[in-house]
């Protein structure tokens, strides 16, 4: 009862304005040149749109008489499009992706983090695998993003061949804001799709095997390479396509589909239209097995059944003993322990929650454990675990600063340029003995370091990163305010870890 006395007086709170005033009564923040300003420099900031790039925002829509407001941002003119839809509380401080009206009808929204689109495969899409399968599985993916890597591979390996014709796999483009060549991509592979599904089908491979060497700068150059490869593929038609406005149109349309549906990470993939949460091959082919032999077993993914059981809670003991780098005090109540890669993006996003957010606001309540858990598709992502594990074996502040340094500066390192960057870092450390730490990097004497937290992971069925444990047991990576209140709760004793989840890993969220 607690924590639901605190969570009401919390929202009552957030509907005051000064005096006591209800926001309800049209006393919305206006939404002024200075308010417009600070939005889009927000937006520019946290979806990475370069400088550059003129942002327009503007009201769409306005949920009743509430203030919240539907705010769509998008570029003007710029060369790579860019457009996300937030909704704004009533002092415009809050962003959020979506909002739950709690006074409507639930049975559509999205129950225990799942939703219908039984539609979502319709239409001209580039699919893979039998068109008359009992099972399609529709993914929303992005070119540049790691675990779109992972997921296709799955498919493309793993899951289609052994579904044995039961199963399609159909893809629906949903480039993400961050990843500065994802959308040139896409239109590349909607271009080669409009002569031919197999040549969709060969740059996306193309762009996942080789995700670690593109870059904006090399991006036109390795298709046009890769377009010369198809056989039968008319390379004026494609050119003319790839300048296409229509083209851009079509991406957009695709984005916007999305956005509409909730879409807001990749890859979010959904069985015969009800979204599915998989972690790994074994399980997507059971799924696939099951309702290839019942399709009433799926539909629509036995909703109230399915979608309120709660997966059994991933607990790893011992996972944050050892000598491992920490924030926070030594004795704190709730430990947060992370498998970590410094080139995820979304590692880094989790970094800065921790820091911003989660630390600050628990006191000294929370401490957190960083474990190494490079991914295999970064290319510098290893050689980075092992600098940071050199710079920790001096001193734990040292650790701390190589720690901020990867995550702050992750566009701009490179594998060729790695070395040279943490040279020129290393200069700026007060008390580092540069020579210990120089040899350690030349005789990898922090390999065994690395390896010992890869095989921890490994031997615990770490998947992707970042993956997250509260005081030992696994959780979904949520809002930072939702974390910070996990913590809270824990640090008194409640009982929030009884609502403790798994995470997927592979989801990109």
């Amino acid at each position: 009862m607690k924590t639901w006395k605190i969570a009401i007086v919390a929202a009552t709170a957030c509907a005051l304005g000064t005096g006591g005033t209800l926001l309800l009564r049209n006393r919305c923040a206006p939404l002024d040149e200075s308010a417009r300003a600070k939005l889009i420099n927000f937006v520019r900031k946290r979806y990475g749109v370069p400088a550059e790039t003129a942002l327009q925002v503007s009201v769409t829509s306005l949920a009743g008489s509430a203030c919240y407001r539907k705010l769509e941002f998008r570029s003007e003119g710029a060369a790579r499009p860019f457009r996300v839809s937030l909704f704004a509380t009533p002092d415009l401080r809050y962003l959020a992706p979506q909002l739950l009206d709690s006074a409507g009808d639930s049975s559509g929204a999205p129950a225990g983090g799942r939703r219908d689109l039984p539609k979502v495969a319709d239409g001209d899409h580039p699919s893979a695998g039998p068109a008359d399968a009992r099972v399609t599985i529709t993914v929303f993916s992005d070119f540049e993003c790691p675990y779109c890597a992972r997921f296709a591979s799955m498919m493309r390996k793993e899951v289609l061949p052994e579904a044995g014709g039961h199963a399609r796999l159909v893809f629906r483009q949903f480039p993400l804001p961050m990843h500065p060549w994802a959308r040139a991509a896409a239109e590349a592979s909607l271009c080669a799709y409009r002569q031919k599904n197999d040549y969709f089908w060969s740059f996306h491979d193309f762009f996942f095997d080789h995700q670690g060497e593109l870059t904006p700068g090399v991006l036109k150059s390795r298709i046009e390479d890769h377009a010369r490869t198809l056989p039968g593929l008319d390379r004026g038609k494609f050119d003319a396509c790839l300048s296409a406005p229509e083209t851009k149109a079509a991406i957009e349309q695709e984005i916007a589909y999305g956005n509409q549906n909730g879409i807001h990470a990749t890859p979010t993939a959904f069985v015969n239209g009800t979204e599915a949460h998989v972690r790994d091959a074994p399980q997507m082919l059971a799924l696939v097995r099951e309702i290839d032999k019942n399709p009433a077993a799926l539909v629509p993914l036995a909703p109230a059944r399915a979608r309120n059981r709660r997966p059994p809670v991933h607990e790893v003991a011992g996972v944050a003993k050892g000598d491992l780098p920490s924030f926070g005090p030594p004795h704190a109540q709730v430990t947060i322990t992370v498998f970590s890669d410094f080139e995820c993006p979304y590692c880094a996003k989790f970094a800065d929650t921790m820091r911003t957010v989660v630390l600050p606001g628990a006191g000294e309540n929370a401490r957190v454990v960083f474990r190494y858990f490079p991914l295999s598709i970064h290319p510098w992502a290893r050689e980075a675990a092992e600098i940071a594990a050199c710079a920790y074996m001096q001193k734990a502040d040292y650790f701390r600063d190589f720690h901020d340094f990867f995550f702050s500066h992750q566009k701009d390192l490179t594998a060729a340029n790695l070395r040279q960057q943490v040279v020129g870092h290393a200069r700026g450390i007060d008390g580092l003995d540069r020579s210990k730490f120089q040899a350690c990097l030349d005789n990898h004497s922090a390999t065994a370091i690395v390896d010992r937290d890869v095989a921890f992971g490994n031997s615990n069925g770490i998947q992707a990163t970042p993956t997250v444990f509260l005081n030992g047991r696994e959780t979904e990576i949520v809002a930072p305010e939702q974390l910070l209140t996990l913590v809270r709760e824990l640090s008194v004793g409640d009982v929030a870890a009884t609502r403790l989840r798994p995470s997927a890993p592979g989801t990109g969220r």
